[in-house]
């Protein structure tokens, strides 16, 4: 067969086993370990999946560790940091870590720690320097990292670590005549210090207390019984509901209800050379695999738990789960438990007393026993989906049968056990897996100071507990991301005895009700029977349409000649409006054509085209179209460009309105927009400090105020815990304060 990727070669050995009536013979069996040894011992189906692993599983020697690359950028950033570019010189240092072996890793570490002390990142510093001493750096120059080190120790106020590290490098200078005089300084050095001693057990290494799981502990504190949950959460199960999540107090927006870090998550590969492997985490100053050149990691913590739970197998395969999709994750959470725990479900028998996924104590760890428990829905997968499904679980069988995953005296049982698994977990994530999104933020152009962001995907992970959540088109919750863990809050105020819900993608804002149902149904077999759902075909999307001419009101198809709401007579009208729509349409793009050129005039000519269009769909559209809410936005962008925030201001604001309509007031698209209109904001403030306006600058302070105000409020509600949009926020927020003042 010839070469395809993954999702073609299924189709295509799809097709095949369909004529073939492989597919109907597999239909008949009754579980996953039934349906692997059908695959495994079927000739065609065996060898056509042999041949398509050997094709793609061939080692790429690009992720090879290569020493003359190694050298090459360490070269470059020892000539960087001369001429005092540290940016490009970390850069350098950390690309030479990731192609260094074991032998160039020492020196590296060290160079780097010098870059890391030109730019005052001191805790970094001495990270570096410890991953330097670790990794078989130059005794003969090791005095150089702990002066460094002492220096570090002695910014940080600890000044007994800083006495320690001279006194090292006095001992390792010691009996060596060349160095008699940097002896002598360190030595008066640490006279200085004893003397001036001020300031015990300093800065580094402090923790706040409680880390990371006390910042984004939820409301009323952990549960006993729903460990990742709050307190004032109960896990319930039934019939008809399946198991859910229902509120024991009245609770209010903003509320954290479950903190929760993933079982199994993967990252994708377009963010493996800028985002820790292990946590996700954006990286500046990176940690190799001491293998590989195809991930990095944030810190040397993370780089020890990835190799131990899972990048020892995968390194070097990486190229090849890449082409997989899902069915990775699934191959990462067999990786991630311990083969004990996995032999424990086999032949597993149903407690009928015990809430499934919970331990014979009740409590919903979100451990393995968890995940087991999600539903894979087999029975009501297509069958040729669960054909492919059951090939891709085969394929990642292989990979470990051919590997060193298995012990030599695990049974044929024991790994057709495990490979059961793999096919059950791809069908579970398959209605289950959770997307890990991030913010990526990028100039709106070169000579405007507006943000552009777009919500992204970054991993995809399994998180136990928040699956437990049933499905709404109006959810109850918004999620954020700290890093890989999930901080699920509450979107709207709960009652006691409300069930908390997610969304599993079609939003009553952002889908219409046909496909709601029919994407609800086609992936996650359910009906839904929320409140919007049950009104039927009225939806967000009746916003674009056009309007009445004389009450302002939605026309809808179904008004015939007559306006619902007024009575007016609409004859021909319609006609009207789609030729008049295509006219607006084509200005609209010819004005954002024009505004690609770049040229000195282009921006001022594309306003003009845009207003035109403008003009056009404010006769025509209802006042919430989505093509307003774009135009409003396009123009503001130019005005902005051109340093007119005045002009910008009216525009934004006026896409604020429509977002807000279309989305609801917390939601994340009003955030985006609202963080677009503070930074105009203060552009203008500033323009008007300049030019010693005190009168202008007062007059739109309460605006700005209010306006920074808000957008903090939702930016705390729908984005990361950590977002910088949320520091900067708040540093306006004090700025505008203090103009007040100001006389």
């Amino acid at each position: 067969m010839e070469s395809l990727d993954w999702q073609n070669f299924l189709d295509k050995l799809t097709k095949v086993s369909l004529l073939d009536g492989v597919v109907q013979n597999f239909k008949l069996l009754l579980n996953d370990e039934d349906r692997l040894k059908f695959c495994l011992n079927h000739k065609l189906i065996s060898t056509k999946l042999c041949d398509w692993l050997a094709r793609n599983a061939l080692p790429d020697g690009s992720q090879l560790k290569n020493t003359k690359v190694a050298l090459k950028f360490k070269t470059e950033g020892n000539s960087y940091y001369v001429r005092k570019k540290e940016d490009r010189a970390l850069d350098c240092y950390n690309k030479g870590l990731l192609h260094a072996t074991k032998s160039e890793l020492g020196v590296l570490y060290g160079n780097r720690s010098a870059v890391l002390f030109s730019k005052s990142c001191w805790n970094e510093c001495i990270r570096d320097i410890e991953a330097a001493c670790m990794n078989d750096f130059p005794l003969s120059k090791q005095w150089k990292l702990y002066k460094r080190k002492g220096e570090v120790f002695t910014k940080l106020l600890d000044v007994s670590s800083a006495i320690d590290c001279f006194r090292k490098v006095v001992k390792l200078l010691k009996d060596k005549d060349e160095y008699l005089e940097e002896q002598s300084k360190v030595t008066k050095l640490i006279e200085s210090l004893n003397e001036n001693k001020k300031v015990e057990n300093g800065v580094f290494g402090e923790k706040q207390q409680g880390g990371e799981n006390s910042q984004f502990a939820p409301v009323g504190g952990y549960n006993d019984t729903i460990p990742n949950a709050s307190k004032l959460l109960t896990l319930c199960n039934n019939t008809e509901e399946g198991r859910h999540l229902i509120a024991r107090d009245n609770l209010e927006k903003g509320s954290i209800i479950i903190s929760e870090n993933p079982y199994a998550a993967v990252l994708l590969p377009p963010w493996y050379s800028s985002r820790c492997q292990h946590c996700f985490c954006e990286v500046t100053i990176l940690f190799p695999c001491h293998v590989c050149t195809k991930v990095c990691y944030c810190s040397p913590k993370c780089q020890e738990e990835s190799w131990n739970l899972y990048h020892w197998f995968e390194c070097g395969k990486l190229s090849l789960m890449e082409k997989i999709g899902i069915a990775h994750l699934a191959m990462r959470i067999i990786l991630v438990t311990k083969m004990s725990t996995l032999l424990r479900f086999i032949d597993v028998k149903k407690e009928t007393d015990v809430i499934p996924g919970c331990n014979q104590d009740g409590i919903y760890n979100a451990s393995y026993e968890s995940v087991y428990n999600l539903l894979p829905h087999s029975q009501n997968i297509q069958v040729e989906d669960r054909f492919q499904y059951t090939l891709a679980g085969v394929l990642i069988y292989k990979v470990l049968e051919e590997s060193v995953f298995f012990q030599e005296e695990v049974s044929s049982d024991v790994k057709y056990h495990v490979g059961g698994l793999i096919i059950r977990h791809i069908q579970q994530l398959v209605c289950n897996a959770h997307a890990i999104t991030s913010l990526h933020s990028k100039m709106a152009s070169a000579s405007s100071n507006l943000l552009e962001q777009d919500q992204v995907r970054i991993a995809t992970a399994i998180y136990p507990t928040t699956s437990l959540l049933n499905h709404s088109c109006e959810p109850s919750i918004v999620n954020s991301f700290y890093k890989d863990r999930l901080i699920v809050k509450l979107a709207k105020n709960v009652k006691a005895g409300d069930q908390i819900y997610n969304c599993y993608g079609p939003h009553y804002r952002r889908m219409n009700f046909a496909d709601r149902q029919q994407t609800l149904k086609q992936q996650y077999f359910f009906t839904c029977k929320c409140p919007h759902c049950l009104l039927g075909a009225v939806a967000m999307e009746e916003m674009d349409c056009f309007r009445c001419g004389v009450c302002d009101q939605k026309l809808s198809i179904q008004d015939g000649d007559m306006c619902s709401h007024c009575g007016t007579q609409i004859s021909g009208y319609y006609e009207q409006c789609r030729k008049k729509a295509v006219e607006a349409k084509r200005l609209l793009e010819s004005g954002l054509d024009v505004l690609q050129q770049n040229q000195d005039t282009s921006i001022s000519k594309a306003i003009k085209l845009l207003l035109k269009s403008l003009k056009i769909q404010e006769e025509i559209y209802f006042k919430y179209h989505s093509s307003l809410a774009k135009t409003f936005d396009v123009i503001a962008k130019c005005y902005t460009m051109l340093q007119n925030y005045a002009e910008s201001l009216i525009y934004l604001k006026r896409s604020v309105t429509i977002t807000e309509s279309r989305y609801g007031k917390d939601s994340i698209e009003v955030a985006n927009e609202l963080l677009k209109l503070s930074d105009v904001y203060m552009a203008l403030i500033q323009q008007h400090v300049d030019a010693k306006d005190l009168n202008s600058i007062h007059n739109l302070l309460p605006e700005a105020i209010a306006t920074v105000n808000k957008s903090i409020v939702v930016v705390e509600l729908t984005k990361e815990p950590d977002s910088e949009d949320l520091k900067e926020l708040k540093v306006n927020q004090q700025s505008l304060k203090q103009l007040q003042y100001l006389s």
